[in-house]
């Protein structure tokens, strides 16, 4: 057997990641200064605080989610996702860059078609602005 039967399927490990935003052992995912770009808010997100909170909210917008595809290329992840959201099909890019010690230093998530963007920014402007977090 190749090294690829022994792999996890795509995003399995950054779903694991992602649900250890929830605990203390975030930080061994992610760097305390981490940043979070996404398509569907006007401005960076900054520390895992503020990462937990984004994925709190997006987590419950989505009816769907699979990745389809990841590439690792040095210190950088690229996962391809498709899924289902406000009843629509939705697909999009999460690029995820290492920093040196092996954390999470920045999050670039890309989500399309522009209506979905439009619903997920309303959406997450105010699920985070109920939260206390001003996006």
């Amino acid at each position: 057997m190749t090294d690829e039967a022994h792999k996890p399927g795509p995003g399995i490990t950054w779903v694991t990641m992602v649900r250890t935003l929830r605990t203390s052992d975030a930080r061994r995912y992610f760097a305390s200064n981490v940043t979070l770009d996404v398509s569907v808010l006007d401005r960076t997100s900054r520390g895992i605080k503020a990462v937990r909170a984004y994925f709190v909210v997006a987590s419950n917008l989505y009816e769907s989610l699979k990745f389809t595809h990841e590439i690792v290329s040095g210190a950088r992840t690229v996962l391809e996702w498709e899924g289902k959201a406000f009843g629509r099909e939705v697909c999009g890019i999460t690029v995820l860059v290492r920093n040196k010690s092996g954390r999470i230093a920045k999050i670039r998530i890309y989500l399309r078609p522009l209506a979905a963007v439009h619903h997920f920014a309303a959406a997450l402007h105010k699920g985070l602005t109920a939260k206390g977090h001003n996006h």
